[in-house]
């Protein structure tokens, strides 16, 4: 926690402003006052995952190794991937290429990631990449390609070492059948992208195909110079790059809004473009997420800074990390049942008493130096796997914290528990100036501060009173952020249509 860069950021204002008061000017640090908004439960939200569909997918061989030396990998292959995903009878089946039909949902396989084509140094040089012939041979076919190369990875993480290990063809093309257990999430994320993808193909009667698509009605989702309406049926996309005049008039159509003088041109001005390049600014702010609407337009704009959460329970648990406390206070108590054997808390308590030089010192002070390492005071480890974990027989801290809330009575709890952190947990607004944050909806890992940025939604038009704001977003902006079919099995950080833009001109340039 005190190494992100919210936490680091935050440290330097607060000690920077007090600077600028001793200098006697007036400058105070603003912070945003978030509020929690109400969202549906696990069990709930899983209603909001894209339906479960029996449709077949059909696995087309396309490795270099279907050609190098064929077998039946496919199949197996296939025989893997319906024993991860229990929940649909022969979800999966082979077939070749020359069998598809328009229509037919297809998971491709490929033994590479594409990158290892390199006219000099590429391993796979003698080959090419086929995928994109194979999307322009299939247009009518929904398609998701699949790597089922394990050493695909290995060879990305080699390649970041500094002496990076020089890899052959032979080796890098020598890979088994992955497991049931290391497919799973690719696949689901894999049969989501196949249900997304046929419906942007083939966007007829979506509303009983797509979760929430009901409350895209009335609404035009404008992002990436092109968008999409539903009209309680149908999706339609339209472009807007080069063909600005459809565009113009689909909005004033089906919203009554003048695209160039309700959205672009407010967008345009809260963004300080320059008027006498014009065309310049409004083919820049057509590529912004809007959200158009007889009642309201709405600009979604990224901020550059992330969330910090300065819970008062955070607070007081980082503190509890860094007080300095007794050695004796690390002693273990008299316990009648114990999970450490009597030797183990003797040999414990010996070492505290004979290595340990400071009488006293912190939590992380105690397991920095005689955690897991025995170290001497200026870092060097002085006898490895030696320290008061291993004389426990325990593996890490949070095993350690355990003992001590348990054995010792000190109550040392994770800042990254799944209590902690509430405002990188949900959805987070603040109604004073319309910031949002979209958190997690359930773990907490380690890296989630990084995926925090702030947004904010801009009123270009409709009604700005908080209140009555708020109650707007909460009928139609906030649950469509609470699908779990587009961050997998997570909330989006935008609003899910934009992702159907995004597919859709996906499809249109790769096929």
């Amino acid at each position: 926690m005190q190494q992100t860069r919210s936490y680091l950021l935050n440290q330097f204002i607060e000690k920077f402003l007090a600077h600028l008061n001793g200098l006697g000017l007036p400058f105070r640090q603003k912070k945003l006052s978030m509020q929690p908004v109400h969202t549906t439960s696990t069990a709930s939200m899983k209603t909001r995952q894209l339906p479960p569909e029996t449709k077949p997918i059909y696995i087309v061989d396309d490795r270099i190794n279907a050609t190098r030396q064929p077998d039946d990998f496919a199949a197996r292959f296939c025989a893997v991937a319906n024993k991860a995903i229990p929940d649909h009878d022969a979800l999966f089946a082979v077939k070749t290429e020359a069998e598809l039909q328009s229509g037919d949902w297809v998971l491709r396989i490929q033994d590479y990631t594409g990158d290892e084509f390199g006219p000099e140094e590429g391993i796979l040089n003698e080959w090419e990449d086929g995928k994109a012939a194979f999307y322009a041979r299939h247009p009518g076919v929904v398609k998701q390609t699949l790597t089922v190369n394990k050493n695909s990875k290995s060879l990305k993480e080699n390649a970041s070492r500094k002496k990076p290990r020089q890899w052959t063809a032979e080796e890098y093309l020598d890979y088994p059948v992955p497991s049931a257990k290391e497919i799973q999430t690719d696949l689901e994320v894999c049969h989501n992208q196949l249900l997304l993808k046929d419906i942007v193909m083939f966007p007829q009667a979506v509303l009983s195909r797509l979760p929430q698509v009901e409350k895209m009605a009335g609404t035009i989702f404008l992002n990436n110079q092109a968008l999409v309406y539903f009209d309680g049926s149908d999706l339609h996309f339209v472009p807007v790059a080069n063909n600005f005049e459809e565009a113009s008039a689909f909005v004033k159509m089906h919203t009554g809004r003048d695209l160039l003088e309700d959205v672009l041109i407010p967008s345009a001005e809260k963004h300080y473009f320059d008027y006498t390049k014009r065309s310049t600014a409004i083919e820049d702010t057509t590529k912004r997420p809007f959200l158009i609407n007889r009642d309201f337009v709405w600009e979604i704009a990224e901020g550059n800074g992330r969330v910090l959460n300065e819970d008062p329970e955070i607070q007081r648990r980082l503190e509890a990390f860094e007080q300095a406390r007794p050695i004796r206070d690390y002693y273990p108590a008299p316990a009648e049942q114990s999970q450490f054997s009597a030797g183990q808390l003797q040999a414990y308590q010996a070492f505290l008493t004979s290595e340990v030089k400071q009488s006293e010192l912190s939590y992380t002070q105690l397991v920095k130096q005689y955690g897991k390492h025995f170290r001497d005071e200026s870092g060097r480890i002085h006898q490895e796997n030696d320290g008061v974990f291993y004389l426990l027989g325990i593996p890490n801290a949070r095993k350690f914290r355990e003992y001590l809330r348990d054995y010792a009575g000190i109550p040392l709890e994770s800042v990254r528990e799944s209590a902690l952190f509430p405002v990188y947990k949900g959805i987070w607004y603040a109604p004073d100036t319309q910031h949002y944050v979209a958190g997690v909806k359930d773990p907490n890992p380690e890296e989630q501060e990084k995926g925090h940025t702030l947004r904010r939604i801009i009123v270009h038009q409709g009604n700005r009173e908080p209140n009555i704001l708020r109650g707007q977003l909460a009928r139609r902006f906030f649950p469509l952020l609470e699908v779990n079919f587009i961050r997998y099995r997570n909330y989006t950080v935008y609003p899910f249509p934009f992702k159907l833009i995004e597919i859709w001109q996906g499809i249109k340039q790769n096929g």
